[in-house]
């Protein structure tokens, strides 16, 4: 449950980004690609968290969780390190 609260928050701290943008002037084709990974990326994290499909009887969400785990944090950790290089590419942020 707090993976999907998680994601939720990041959902909107990701709305709210992309706003901010909306005066950015130097717009171009992979600037633009660039920015739309981040959201792709959210969506399979937030796909990952709930079992897909019709299934038959009785779901082990313990189970499922258990065998994605993995790519769960595999992708919360390609969201930090988009958020870092956005910052860096995007913003001008420097590192100090």
């Amino acid at each position: 449950m707090l993976w999907v609260l998680i994601v939720l928050i990041l959902h909107v701290q990701e709305w709210w980004i992309i706003y901010d943008l909306k005066n950015y002037a130097p717009w171009r084709l992979p600037t633009f690609l660039f920015i739309m990974v981040y959201p792709i990326i959210l969506f399979v994290l937030a796909r990952l968290l709930f079992p897909f499909g019709i299934q038959e009887g009785m779901i082990d969400l313990k189970a499922f969780y258990q065998d994605n785990y993995p790519k769960i944090f595999l992708f919360s950790i390609g969201l930090a390190v988009l958020g870092i290089l956005d910052g860096l590419i995007i913003r001008g942020d420097s590192l100090q």
